[in-house]
């Protein structure tokens, strides 16, 4: 609950920081250039049972399409009486952002994201379980420099597929912070 709340402050220094200052595009972040690529390292808040966090490749497709994949794993081990069962988790999420505004230090974005999970709670007769989720949100990235940005978004995600009985279910507010680094 505490990091849901941590967002809203973020996102209103960030807003306070890109108004406070003046430069080209170019000078204030990569998005305007196509075949540009990031990397990128998540750390959701809510809505990601599958990894505690992700590694993301995105590559710019045009100025406000950015494309992207992003990769999470777990791995938990525990003692189950005199055996040692090692429970694993994998997240492989394609995702699209559209950047409303890339002439600024602050880059407010509209996220789509399809996540695809597989998780096997390990034991002899453990199953791998597939769930299946998306996420429709809103996001911004802050620039301090043009290579580098700090980002979050918040949104609803709708869980398509899960273990049953659990069927289909849907989140208010998942959220997530990113670190961004761009490269040609």
């Amino acid at each position: 609950m505490t990091k849901r709340w941590l967002f809203v402050p973020a996102l209103a220094l960030s807003l306070v920081l890109a108004a406070s200052t003046s430069a080209s595009a170019t000078d204030l972040n990569r998005l305007d250039e196509s075949g540009v690529m990031s990397l990128s390292l998540g750390i959701p808040a809510g809505g990601n049972p599958y990894a505690p966090g992700a590694l993301g490749v995105w590559y710019m497709v045009s100025s406000p399409i950015n494309l992207g994949i992003n990769f999470g794993m777990r791995i938990d081990s525990r003692d189950e009486g005199e055996e040692s069962v090692t429970a694993t988790n994998f997240l492989i999420a394609p995702a699209v952002k559209y950047y409303i505004n890339i002439n600024s230090r602050v880059a407010p974005y509209i996220l789509g994201q399809l996540n695809l999970g597989f998780a096997n709670e390990g034991g002899e007769d453990s199953e791998t379980e597939t769930t299946v989720s998306t996420i429709l949100g809103l996001g911004i990235e802050w620039f301090p420099v043009a290579q580098m940005s700090i980002g979050g978004y918040t949104g609803l995600a709708i869980n398509l597929v899960r273990p049953d009985p659990q069927g289909f279910g849907m989140n208010t507010l998942t959220s997530g912070l990113t670190a961004q680094f761009y490269f040609r």
